[in-house]
């Protein structure tokens, strides 16, 4: 996919009408005020579908079925089954022969692009037999997530493929339609997309994920590297009606149909495009979009789950109040803008397996809780996988009090956190954020004004006497300085 033709396949899209809202079969929603922007997506896209039903580009695009159950049904579901039985089996009804759902929360404080809020609330499958059940229990953790703020829920129809006892789509994807991560080649306003195989929540979780940009396919540190290896993926077990993490050791042989798809199939990569341009056209040209992929043989489905806005420049403007002069640099890719000053840094060495992953988060948090003074967090890629053998298991909220994070690798080493909850919520944060190699950390880190003091073997505390970060956020750069004896 080259950019000639990729403006070719965003002048396409001019003929489609994007402003008609319909009535459409594909959701049943009781009241459309207060529902949450994932909720309102849903609904824009499925009425996207139906007025431009006839238009043959469109025939790979779905929106699976889903019901929206408002503020006002949720508060006579807290009440009793009774209050709701008539809702009830007008859900059955239009279902009719639909029987495994996903559930999640659409709420706009949540969705919100200045909250740190990604991932905070629950994602559940379920059968149609259990569907009351679960969204009771759904209400329940949403209750005390969202205290006293209105959300709603969505029900949708789970797409994927029956395989054995689970169901699951081929992949799971998301892309956002801007370029926030360093080392990428691609422009700053270039979606950059995560496939991974089977259900989204691997994704979000911070795994391996085969990331890329749709413009021109390429990969984050090397444009030739086309293995992909995920570990395991998560599926629904619609027998014991429960979301199940598959550990498969044949699984890196069926994950060759990501860069064999992604890479030679044209038509996918041009309807991929599209549907891209298209949410940007009906959403935002900054948006998060999820989606599901569907593939037998050279067929596809691209099924559009949600998409939330992201903010288009996390910047905060910081000013140094000392003159710094006679600096050592250090410059690399970077996320932010601004000068951002700091004293220490808590630096954590490569680890080599999960037992020291979750020590590693324990000392995370408890530097985190008692920080005195501008910290900066050091650490190997990739932090908030919920994979221990990628990265250190950590929430936003155990690093929210360093002023900037750094995560390296080796020359082998697992690419950084990008298309994960937590990623995103660095983004919000606005605290600015440098991917490198471990060699280029050399000179930051044996600067002869350090002090360095062992909390544990792996985790050192550097204490400088003045340093800063410089992110230039238009050239997405950033320099470390720190002053010389």
């Amino acid at each position: 996919m080259n950019r000639i033709k990729y403006n070719k396949i965003k002048a396409k899209i001019e003929e489609l009408q994007f402003n008609n809202l319909l009535a459409s079969d594909k959701y049943l929603v009781f009241n459309k005020s207060n529902i949450g922007s994932k909720a309102n997506s849903l609904i824009i896209f499925a009425d996207f579908l139906y007025t431009n039903s006839l238009y043959p580009q469109l025939d790979c695009f779905n929106c699976p079925r889903f019901v929206v159950l408002d503020k006002i049904l949720i508060d006579d579901f807290r009440l009793n089954k009774s209050n709701f039985l008539v809702i009830e089996t007008k859900i059955n009804e239009f279902f009719d022969d639909i029987n495994f759902f996903v559930l999640r929360s659409s709420c706009d404080f949540e969705d919100n692009p200045d909250n740190y809020s990604a991932g905070i609330s629950i994602t559940k499958v379920s059968n149609k037999e259990s569907l009351y059940d679960s969204i009771k229990e759904l209400i329940s953790e949403m209750d005390n997530i969202f205290i006293d703020k209105n959300y709603s829920i969505i029900v949708q129809e789970l797409s994927g493929n029956k395989i054995d006892d689970y169901i699951y789509p081929t992949l799971s994807a998301y892309t956002n339609t801007i370029n926030y991560y360093p080392g990428f080649k691609a422009d700053r306003e270039d979606p950059i997309s995560f496939f991974a195989y089977g259900l989204g929540n691997y994704i979000a979780e911070g795994g391996y994920s085969y990331t890329f940009s749709p413009i021109n396919n390429s990969r984050t540190f090397n444009d030739a590297d086309q293995n992909f290896y995920q570990h395991y993926f998560y599926a629904y077990d619609f027998i014991k009606n429960d979301l199940k993490k598959i550990n498969d050791l044949e699984l890196n042989l069926k994950n060759n149909i990501l860069p064999k798809f992604i890479f030679s199939n044209d038509n996918f990569n041009e309807k991929h495009t599209l549907f891209i341009e298209i949410c940007k056209k009906l959403f935002s040209e900054t948006i998060q979009i999820e989606y599901s992929i569907n593939i037998k043989s050279e067929e596809f489905e691209i099924n559009f789950l949600q998409s939330k806005e992201i903010i288009k420049v996390n910047i905060i403007e910081a000013k140094a109040n000392c003159d710094f002069d006679d600096w050592i640099v250090f410059e690399k890719p970077a996320l932010g803008n601004g000068l951002f000053e700091f004293d220490d840094i808590i630096f954590i060495e490569e680890f080599n397996n999960s037992s020291e992953s979750i020590t590693m988060a324990d000392i995370i948090i408890k530097e985190n809780s008692k920080i005195n003074c501008t910290t900066i967090l050091i650490a190997p890629a990739r932090l908030g996988s919920q994979d221990s053998n990628l990265g250190i298991s950590i929430k936003f909220k155990d690093i929210s009090n360093f002023k900037g994070i750094i995560e390296y690798s080796s020359e082998n080493g697992i690419e950084n956190s990008y298309g994960s909850h937590f990623f995103m919520n660095l983004i919000n944060s606005k605290k600015p954020f440098i991917s490198c190699r471990k060699e280029e950390l050399l000179g930051l880190l044996t600067e002869s004004n350090s002090i360095n003091e062992e909390i544990t073997g792996k985790v050192k505390k550097i204490c400088l006497k003045k340093a800063a970060i410089y992110v230039d956020g238009n050239n997405g750069l950033a320099k470390i300085k720190c002053r010389k004896s």
